[in-house]
């Protein structure tokens, strides 16, 4: 349907009806499209209304309207009231006019030209892209073969997922309009730009329909028959991804594989240390030498697999032979569970056990529960999706300063849960300000998917959430040991998409600067956002590195920047100027000290 503008004088641009006949009636909410029409997404023709209501702003409810309630509400009216008027032509126009002052409002049956077609495959596919205009459209198409509603009870059809941070009802995302069958949004690629476990951005659509007198909300899948192979993902259930036109078909199809396969105990060789790091999910941050990351020291969270009791174990015993003396635990404090809770593997049951290593880090007072700080437990959305704000700089920040104790000897244990996606981006952070690349980070990032537990995980979520902190796509910024500061060129993303090993496609997500802007190094980028916005001092950030790094920080102060190189500071250590990048200590004549 479509109304002219002179609707804007109703409601702020919009107007509420109520659109029906016997068997289904709906308030409708008329909105805006893309581009400027008022659409509602009815997919009622002339022959289903019997009626038509107007009602005002001040006459709505937020809350569900089924029949009964719409013909005994008293501030509507069917055809017309003493302001109001309304009828049906037979060229199929519902004429609305306000008697105080004339202004008539035209809804009309799109078609020609107003009206959206979509294709089979948009169609089984769910979507739609347009990269000139960056805009993705989603199509839920009611003649589905899946699809067992009259689109006439139809209330509300949502896109959700990664896209929405997993909101099911996130009125940003109704799809508002209705034509060729379908309902459907057009949105922005800056909609979309959070991706799941994939690497890719995740969607379903959830539907409000009238189940008798009433609304009920039902997930429905999107995937549908003639769905292309590689837009469907599975993990933690089954969802449909969006595929954008640099994104390589074959590398999707390789993720989907390995996400659904589930390594059985028998087939790890855990006499190998490569094996035992796997099921353990247990290793080096890179650009550190004091850093690890892991599974979680205790508690189980994947005992549906016969790998669990080994896990555990493995994360226990790789950590006493490393030495671990101080813990940096993003879950909370779950201490409790030891000698109380139990887990059930193949039919054996287990207790949960604290074991050694871990109790004498606990009894030396050496754990640091992040969130303490700020009252908040790091979650896996912020996490994943807003490194930029304020609480994920707070958490980055103890984290820094507790490293820095010097009652806090190293190496550090760092662990989530799963030591997935917590765990994964704060690794990410720590190693690239550490001086790792960002195809170092990224691969290590990529290495949890080698515990076959259906736990896929793809490096693209770790360039979203450098991306919030740094203000660019890391795949641009210089990266590494020996990165120094450069500029974008017409070149740089073409150049940048070539020599990265873990670039994978998804470009579309992101804009880029300007020709000439300055771009920093991923290391300098990231200890500016904490510097600048004041949450660490550049003193407190070198001494981390340092520390991290195996490196001994006494007796450096800082002096000054090099100007060539930003990433590169002036030192006194010993009464001698030297210059610290990365983390590396070079004399005056760029020596390695």
């Amino acid at each position: 349907m479509y109304l002219d503008n002179s609707v804007a004088q109703w409601d702020d641009k919009c107007i509420y009806l109520v659109v029906g006949n016997e068997t289904a009636s709906q308030v409708v909410r008329f909105l805006p499209d893309t581009l400027g029409r008022l659409t509602c997404p009815m997919p009622y023709t002339k022959e289903n209304i019997t009626y038509v209501a107007v009602m005002g702003n001040s006459h709505f409810s937020s809350g569900d309207w089924g029949p009964a309630q719409i013909k005994n509400a008293n501030h509507y009216s069917a055809v017309s009231t003493d302001r109001l008027q309304s009828s049906i032509t037979d060229g199929w126009e519902i004429k609305i006019t306000d008697a105080a002052n004339d202004s008539p409002i035209t809804i009309t049956h799109l078609d020609g030209d107003y009206a959206e077609k979509f294709t089979t495959e948009e169609k089984n596919n769910c979507y739609r892209l347009d990269d000139d205009l960056r805009q993705v459209t989603f199509i839920f198409s009611t003649a589905r073969s899946r699809f067992v509603i009259s689109p006439l009870n139809v209330k509300k059809v949502y896109a959700y997922g990664s896209i929405s941070n997993w909101s099911q009802t996130n009125e940003d995302y109704v799809l508002a309009g209705y034509s060729d069958d379908c309902f459907y949004i057009t949105l922005p690629y800056s909609n979309i730009e959070m991706t799941g476990n994939g690497g890719q951005p995740e969607f379903l659509f959830n539907v409000k329909h009238i189940n008798g007198n009433s609304y009920v909300t039902q997930s429905w899948p999107t995937l549908e028959e003639g769905c292309a192979e590689h837009l469907v993902f599975c993990s933690n259930g089954w969802k449909q991804i969006i595929a954008f036109n640099d994104d390589d078909v074959a590398n999707l199809l390789k993720r989907k594989e390995t996400a659904l396969y589930i390594r059985p105990l028998a087939d790890f060789d855990l006499t190998s240390r490569v094996d035992q790091e796997k099921i353990s999910n247990f290793r080096q941050v890179p650009g550190t030498k004091n850093l690890y990351r892991s599974y979680h020291p205790f508690h189980s969270s994947r005992s549906q697999y016969d790998t669990e009791y080994e896990r555990l174990n493995w994360v226990g015993k790789l950590a006493t032979e490393t030495g671990i003396k101080c813990d940096i635990a993003l879950s909370g404090d779950l201490t409790k569970e030891d000698g109380t809770s139990t887990y059930t593997v193949a039919g054996v049951k287990h207790t949960v056990t604290i074991p050694d290593y871990y109790r004498e880090i606990i009894a030396n007072d050496r754990v640091l529960y992040v969130g303490t700080g700020n009252g908040h437990t790091p979650s896996y959305d912020y996490a994943l999706y807003f490194t930029d704000d304020a609480r994920f700089s707070q958490w980055i920040q103890e984290i820094v300063r507790f490293v820095n104790d010097d009652n806090h000897p190293v190496p550090f244990q760092l662990h989530c849960h799963l030591g997935a996606d917590r765990t994964g981006v704060f690794s990410g952070v720590l190693g690239a300000m550490c001086g790792a690349s960002f195809d170092e980070v990224a691969a290590d990032y990529n290495r949890t998917s080698d515990m076959q537990v259906s736990e896929y995980r793809h490096s693209n979520q770790l360039r979203y959430a450098l991306s919030r902190i740094t203000g660019f796509d890391p795949i641009i910024l210089p990266s590494g040991e020996n990165a120094v500061p450069t500029t974008y060129t017409a070149t740089t993303l073409d150049e940048a998409k070539a020599s990265h090993t873990a670039y994978t496609g998804g470009t579309a997500l992101y804009t880029y600067p300007e020709v000439g802007t300055a771009l920093p190094t991923l290391q300098q980028a990231i200890m500016d956002k904490y510097v600048n916005e004041g949450y660490l001092t550049q003193e407190e950030i070198d001494k981390c590195v340092a520390k991290l790094r195996g490196e001994n920080p006494t007796g450096i102060t800082t002096v000054g920047v090099e100007a060539t190189a930003p990433s590169a500071r002036k030192m006194m250590k010993d009464g001698q100027v030297v210059i610290v990048r990365n983390g590396v200590t070079y004399d005056m004549m760029g020596r390695r000290m």
